[in-house]
């Protein structure tokens, strides 16, 4: 995680987020309000050239529930606010077609010349990445308790994603340990000194429901980690399952296997290639379905000039036959003249 936001201020009633920018040799803090990440994104696609709503990294909405918002940096809101805004944030730096975009170094005032680099943005890969959810048993936990609680949804968030595209055993594993080992025991101390010194029913209240969406988070987590095996399974057959799925017009009967194309494709990758396959198969439809309508309008002209030729053949027959009915009267008529 190279950007965060550990804490957040107040100033002539406008809260400010601190975004935490670790570099090689130091750590860079600027202040930033709500609107001036929306500002980003806004001069970024102007830059780009691309709508707002194809921009590939999402802000929280600017939707306030009168419920969720009192006012405070230490609200419920500006919380889940500071860890979404901190996701985003590092989802930039990880791109590297935003990374080094010189708005980007702007908004986080980089110094000149600075430039992410691969070195840089690569995640950490040690077991110490956990080390600030060890909580200290001294007043400071109290008096810091929002900020640890934020690194709790963050971290919590951060291996749920992990948790979500690990592919081996051994990756799960790795990820409940932390859970079990450091998360759970920790967890228990940041719920005790959520009541300790407390003199604000209303704070209380507040820290309680923060507590609940962790355990929720958390919750969310360990369901992703529940049997491995039998998730990879699941993984497996739900693969298997995209790929023997067929549309009943000019299906067969057989198992479908992987191919060249589908092989280094995941799961999303593969339902997504499913879908465009379904999508050029309807246009194909429509197509066909337009060309025999208008292969029917043809017909249907074709059949009514028939009827018309058919109709002045009528007519010619019967001009013919009172014709030849007049010749012979002649005739006979002639006759008796001679």
């Amino acid at each position: 995680m190279i950007a965060s936001i550990p804490t957040t201020s107040t100033q002539k009633n406008v809260i400010y987020y601190h975004v935490n920018i670790k570099l090689p040799l130091r750590s860079i803090t600027t202040l930033k309000r709500f609107s001036d990440f929306y500002s980003l994104v806004d001069s970024l696609c102007s830059n780009l050239k691309i709508k707002v709503k194809d921009f590939p990294y999402e802000l929280p909405s600017k939707k306030i529930g009168s419920s969720w918002f009192s006012g405070s940096e230490n609200s419920p809101l500006v919380q889940d606010r500071a860890l979404e805004l901190s996701k985003f944030v590092n989802s930039i730096i990880q791109d590297r077609e935003l990374q080094n975009h010189p708005l980007v170094h702007q908004f986080l005032e980089l110094p000149l010349n600075f430039k992410f680099t691969e070195a840089i943005t690569k995640p950490k890969s040690s077991g110490n990445d956990l080390d600030d959810l060890v909580l200290p048993s001294d007043q400071s936990l109290v008096t810091n308790w929002q900020e640890y609680a934020r690194k709790f949804k963050f971290h919590i968030s951060q291996l749920s994603s992990q948790a979500s595209s690990a592919s081996s055993i051994t990756s799960r594993l790795e990820i409940r340990e932390k859970v079990t080992k450091v998360i759970k025991p920790n967890l228990i101390k940041l719920e005790r000194a959520a009541n300790e010194n407390a003199t604000d029913k209303l704070e209380v209240k507040r820290k309680q429901m923060v507590l609940s969406d962790i355990s929720s988070e958390l919750e969310s987590l360990l369901k992703k980690l529940e049997s491995p095996k039998s998730a990879a399974n699941s993984s497996t057959n739900n693969r298997l399952d995209l790929l023997g799925s067929r549309r009943v017009f000019g299906g067969n009967t057989e198992q479908a296997s992987e191919t060249n194309d589908t092989l280094p494709l995941n799961n999303q990758e593969l339902i997504q290639q499913q879908v465009q396959v379904q999508k050029n198969q309807d246009q194909e439809i429509e197509q066909l379905r337009k060309i025999i309508q208008r292969q029917r309008q043809i017909g249907e002209v074709i059949n009514n000039e028939v009827m018309e030729q058919n109709d002045i053949l009528d007519g010619l027959n019967e001009d013919v036959e009172r014709t030849s009915e007049k010749l012979r009267s002649a005739k006979t008529r002639v006759r008796k003249l001679g």
